[in-house]
């Protein structure tokens, strides 16, 4: 896979996910956009590399469905159409279907997909920075959740999205939160870094990718966090070691944000967090 960074006849590095030329090399594999905050890898590996190891991150949302699922029903009013991109297994599709929505999914990954259509669920299997839309079906939301930190153009994907959404629908993005001061210093282990992790193509520390999606006349409704987990640990503690626990701490974190919801919104706006999740709603026409 080369890098999109150069852009063909006149050697101008260009952002992946806004477009701006103002790229500034962030270390020797990286290079960050001024205008988004946006943190590129410089030569992305292989897609099949990303693919093969894509199973790892299904586990990161599974259990949180749910939730999920809840929020999007108060923030669209009632099951509608659903569109996810990069959809992993299906799992969260194949609930939303069970629950009133109606739709389908897209991966790149053989083995997910497979298993999603395995299960019976709509999943097409496209490699996200080659699909189009092949139709003139708009939907009531578009999911993009873990997503854009894994394919080579995202700012193409994100660009789709919007193009799949009804006026007035709901764009749900998740992306990873480890590209921050915080986690840089208290994280000092690389292999406890998920922005060193070449699985992870893109970096968005807050708030560029909102500011971006903004920009494109998004607004947003809902944004949370997951476990702040680099509050909890040091560099000294490998991620793998901690993982071990992971499941008793993300359990109590939900408990706590089910009691007291304003304590997500309160660490999101801080920054801290080891992923952010937003709800956009697109403009409504006229």
């Amino acid at each position: 896979m080369r890098s999109d960074f150069e852009n063909q006849g006149h050697g101008t590095r260009l952002c992946l996910l806004c477009g701006a030329s103002r790229i500034e090399d962030e270390t020797q594999s990286y290079a960050t956009c001024q205008e988004c905050l946006t943190i590129s890898m410089k030569a992305p590996p292989e897609a099949t590399e990303t693919l093969a190891n894509s199973h790892v991150y299904e586990r990161i949302a599974d259990h949180r469905d749910g939730r999920v699922l809840s929020k999007l029903n108060g923030v669209a009013g009632a099951p509608g159409s659903l569109l996810d991109l990069g959809c992993g297994n299906g799992a969260f599709l194949q609930l939303a279907l069970d629950n009133g929505w109606r739709g389908r999914g897209v991966d790149g990954a053989p083995a997910l997909a497979e298993s999603a259509r395995a299960q019976g669920t709509p999943v097409e299997l496209c490699d996200l920075d080659q699909w189009e839309r092949r139709d003139d079906d708009l939907y009531d939301a578009v999911r993009l959740w873990y997503t854009l930190e894994h394919i080579a153009r995202p700012g193409r994907l994100v660009r789709l999205a919007l193009e799949s959404l009804k006026p007035g629908g709901v764009l749900l993005v998740g992306v990873p939160n480890d590209a921050t001061p915080l986690s840089r210093r208290l994280m000092e282990s690389p292999s406890d870094r998920f922005w060193e992790n070449r699985l992870h193509l893109h970096h968005y520390p807050p708030f560029g990718l909102e500011r971006f999606l903004e920009s494109l006349g998004l607004t947003i409704a809902f944004a949370d966090v997951t476990l702040p987990s680099e509050l909890l640990r040091s560099g000294a503690i490998p991620f793998a070691s901690a993982l071990k626990h992971a499941g008793e701490l993300e359990e109590a974190w939900e408990n706590g944000r089910d009691a007291a919801p304003q304590i997500g919104s309160a660490f999101y706006k801080l920054g801290v967090g080891r992923s952010r999740e937003i709800f956009f709603i697109k403009a409504a026409s006229g």
